[in-house]
Formats: C-alpha cells, sequence, structure tokens
C-alpha cells in the first residue's frame, strides 16, 4: 500500500522495526557540607530512572557529584567536568536532572551550564520542575535558579548564625579536630600522649634545635605523625612543626571568626611566647646568605629599555647588577655599545660617593630641611592619582558585567570568559590594593616633616667629613638610571649641592 513502511523496516531506520529509544545520561549532586542534602543522592538517581522509565529513555549512564558545593561551576566539578566531555562526544541525547538546585544553586553559574548544553543540541530534563522554550519557560528557569541561590545563602547564613551560637555556649567549632586533641562532648580535652609530643616539640625548639632537627627527634621516635584529612600523613615535615609551632590554640587561645572560643591549654602562654622568639631568632640566621648585599637592588634601571638591572650571582664570585631588558630578549640591537654589566662595587661606589657629597654639607642639609618643612606646612590638593585609581575599579567592574552578559547571549565561549576575567579581575584587585594603600598611608605632610627631621639629625651628626651611610644612601636615593653612553643619572630627594 502506497505511503506505508515496508515491513521490518521503521521510520527510524530499524530494521526490526521498534522505535530507537532516546539515549539519556544522568545527573546527580549532593553537598555534605548541607545537612539535610546528605545520603539523597541515591535518591536523586532513583527518581531520574523513574522518570527516564516512564518516558522511555534509555540511560547510558550516570554522574554523581558527591560532596560538591551546589556554587561551584558545573566544569569544575569532577562528574559535571566529565559530563560536559562525553557531551562533546555525542554519546547520549538528553540529561536528566532531579531538580534545578541539582544543577546549580547559583544563578549565572546555572546559566551558563544551561548554555554549555544548549550549545551542544543536548537538552535537560528536570524531574521536579519542566521549562518550554519560550521566553516565559526561560524565565520561569531563572527566577527558579535565583531562589535556589537564595536558599544557599540562606543556608549559609543558618549554619553561621548555629555554630556562633554554639561557640557562645561554650563549643569548640572546627572541621577537624585539632593534633593534641580529642572531643569532649561540645568542647576539645587534651589526648594523652600527643598532647606530651606537643610539649615535647615546644622543649626542643626552645632548647635551640630547628624544624628538620625536631622531624628526625619524632622519627626517631617512631611517633606518628597528624593526618591532614581522613587518611594519616606519611611522615613528620618541617612545615607541620611550624604548623604546631605558631598555632596559638596549643596556648589556649582560639577563634571563630571574632568569637572566643574555650580551648584547653597544652603549654603556657611564658612557653609559647619563648617559642616564637626561637624560630624568629633562628630564621634571621638561617638559609643561604649572599656574599655581597646589592645594596642597590630593585633601584637601577636602563634608560635604553626601561627594565630593572637583576642581581647576577652567576659570575664566578662577582658581585654584579645586569640589564633585565637583555637578559628578556636574550639580543637586543639597541643595547650595542652600551654598559649592560656593572660591577656591584664600582656602581655602588659612584652613587654612595653621590650621597657623601650631600651629607657632608650641612649647610645644605639644613636650609633643604627648612623647605621639606615649608611644604609640610602648605600641602597642595592632591587626590589625581587616587581619582584614576578609582576609575580604573569602575572600568572593570563594568566590564566584568559586560563580558558576562556577552557569554549568556553565548557571544564569547566559556574558556575565553575565564580568560578573560582572570585578566580582568587581576588588573581589578592590583588597582584596589593600590587603591587601600594609598588611602591607609600617611599624609603627604607627615611624609614631608618626617624626611625633614631625617636631614637635621644628618646635618647634627657631620662635625667630621667621611662616606655615607648606607642609610642614609637609601632614604636619598629613589632611581639610578644607566645612560646609554654608560653614565649614571641619580634620582633622589634631593640634588647635588653647588659644586658637589
Amino acid at each position: 500500500m502506497q505511503g506505508e513502511a515496508q515491513e521490518g523496516v521503521s521510520c527510524n531506520g530499524r530494521e526490526d522495526g521498534r522505535q530507537m529509544k532516546e539515549r539519556v545520561a544522568i545527573y546527580a549532586r549532593v553537598s555534605t557540607d548541607d545537612q539535610a542534602e546528605r545520603n539523597t543522592i541515591e535518591l536523586q538517581i532513583i527518581a531520574c530512572r523513574d522518570y527516564c522509565k516512564a518516558e522511555e529513555y534509555e540511560v547510558v549512564e550516570e554522574f554523581k557529584d558527591d560532596g560538591v558545593s551546589g556554587a561551584m561551576p558545573f566544569a569544575k566539578r569532577p562528574e559535571g567536568k566529565r559530563l560536559l566531555e562525553v557531551a562533546e562526544a555525542k554519546l547520549f541525547d538528553r540529561v536528566v536532572i532531579y531538580c534545578v538546585d541539582r544543577l546549580s544553586r547559583d544563578t549565572l553559574e546555572a546559566l551558563l551550564a544551561m548554555r554549555d548544553f544548549e550549545g551542544q543540541g543536548i537538552p535537560i530534563d528536570f524531574v521536579l520542575q519542566s521549562f518550554d522554550d519560550t521566553p516565559e519557560g526561560k524565565f520561569q528557569f531563572e527566577m527558579l535558579t535565583s531562589v535556589a541561590s537564595l536558599e544557599r545563602r540562606m543556608i549559609a547564613r543558618r549554619t553561621s548564625a548555629g555554630r556562633s551560637r554554639k561557640v557562645k555556649q561554650g563549643a569548640y567549632m572546627c572541621n577537624q579536630i585539632p593534633y593534641g586533641y580529642r572531643r569532649d562532648g561540645m568542647n576539645l580535652k587534651p589526648h594523652a600522649w600527643e598532647a606530651e609530643t606537643i610539649r615535647w616539640v615546644f622543649a626542643w625548639c626552645i632548647a635551640g634545635d630547628g624544624l628538620q632537627g625536631i622531624c628526625n627527634r619524632l622519627r626517631n621516635l617512631h611517633i606518628p605523625p597528624p593526618s591532614n584529612g581522613p587518611k594519616p600523613a606519611r611522615d613528620w615535615h618541617a612545615s607541620s612543626i611550624h604548623r604546631l609551632l605558631t598555632n596559638h590554640r596549643y596556648a589556649g587561645e582560639a577563634h571563630y571568626g571574632d568569637l572566643p572560643m574555650t580551648c584547653p591549654a597544652i603549654v603556657d602562654r611564658a612557653t609559647f611566647d619563648v617559642a616564637q622568639a626561637a624560630l624568629k631568632a633562628r630564621k634571621a640566621f638561617s638559609g643561604p646568605r649572599p656574599k655581597h648585599p646589592y645594596l642597590l637592588k630593585g633601584r637601577v634601571f636602563c634608560r635604553i629599555c626601561g627594565h630593572l638591572f637583576y642581581v647576577d650571582t652567576s659570575s664566578k664570585g662577582k658581585a654584579m647588577y645586569r640589564c633585565g631588558g637583555v637578559k628578556k630578549h636574550h639580543t637586543v640591537p639597541s643595547h650595542e655599545g652600551t654598559k649592560i654589566r656593572w660591577l656591584a662595587a664600582e656602581l655602588e661606589g659612584r652613587v654612595r660617593a653621590w650621597a657623601t657629597a650631600i651629607v657632608n654639607d650641612p649647610k645644605y642639609l639644613l636650609e633643604s630641611a627648612e623647605a621639606f618643612e615649608w611644604i609640610a606646612d602648605h600641602p597642595h590638593s592632591g587626590g589625581q592619582e587616587e581619582a584614576w585609581l578609582q576609575a580604573q575599579v569602575d572600568r572593570s567592574t563594568a566590564e566584568r558585567q559586560r563580558l558576562i552578559d556577552l557569554r549568556l547571549d553565548g557571544s564569547i565561549t566559556h574558556d575565553e570568559t575565564t580568560t578573560r576575567l582572570s585578566h580582568i579581575e587581576a588588573e581589578r584587585s592590583k588597582a584596589m590594593a593600590r587603591l587601600r594603600a594609598m588611602r591607609d598611608q600617611p599624609t603627604s605632610g607627615e611624609l614631608y616633616r618626617g624626611f625633614a627631621q631625617f636631614l637635621r639629625d644628618c646635618a647634627a651628626g657631620r662635625d667630621t667629613h667621611g662616606e655615607a651611610a648606607w642609610d642614609d644612601v637609601s632614604r636619598l636615593v629613589q632611581r639610578v638610571w644607566v645612560e646609554p653612553d654608560g653614565e649614571l643619572t641619580i634620582e633622589g630627594n634631593l640634588s647635588l649641592p653647588t659644586g658637589g
């Protein structure tokens, strides 16, 4: 009969006449931080299986993210990342998830994950919700993701408030019981031999043993090291000894946020303070020491390329400064015929001679001090750099929002968004750090008065001529420029006096 399919061949190409089932992948997620979600991942899987059975879907694989926060980007979750990789191989036609908040509890991350699957032509079915491909359906999806995000924040607030309330009642809150203690109801109590081990560690530190020496002692005594998680540590390390010695908990001081927590002390406060002093004193004499102090490190620049002269410690025992531009670019034609290497003694000697000519003129120092004091008493209106930094922060914030909008529109890929956002956040953080430092630093008047007092102190101590001390040089010199002809231009807070 015309229009009918031939016997044994279905409309989808199967020779046995059976309808091919749509292949699906099931995704489930729980967060162990949420008490209400624990042990529910199997319930999600069962509900998804029942849904697939009712819809006559063929389940090809199940993906379970156990103990993963709902705010984590989907592509960074262990199973979420694998699901996206399998989706690119077109091994299934659809994804089934129990509900929207299993996809994500963050609105932006949920929209990005949905966009990633839609870009590969793979729809998502939710067991508890249904969204059609209309403006109203998309609005409903965004509204429910916003509700999930709000719920996550409320859970975090309730959890924090509950923990704070327990701390006020005398409880000790921690994710992992610290070494040296065991649980005693809501508080901690010292563990016999672990607490004794900690007392030995403090005693050995005060006696002069280094961190590695303490490790060796503990190994020789066959004392097991503390574990940093469910698996026990294999050996003692200097870093773990340092954490023990600098943890205020062992002196009875612990905090949960701004709230003090009750914690029994294992060593007294005096012992703890003496151990800190011993650590600080030992640190001052530890590690390899350079044969030359490199007193102009970070202050010498090349006039040709603008790069900093770096400290060269590989010149067969000779202390050298070398042009960083030549090192970075290997060969720079514009540097030919210029001095790109300086013996540290020669370079530092010239700069010290410049500073000596200044500090050996007491009259010039006093006149300069009076000039700086006058400037301190007549401050000028500034704030241009602060305004520029604030504008940079605002521009970075606006650019970040623009990138997010482009990603949601599908104009740029997820990887491109991540790369550009990381660059923007780095610039924004740098500008904010400079802005905070500028707002926290002393006023220009205080800086000028401090420098004027330094000049008066130099003038008072110059009854006899001699070389400038390096402390004086560091206060006077800001930058040293190596000119193309090999001469030096010194930028300082003062210029050379007449005839200097």
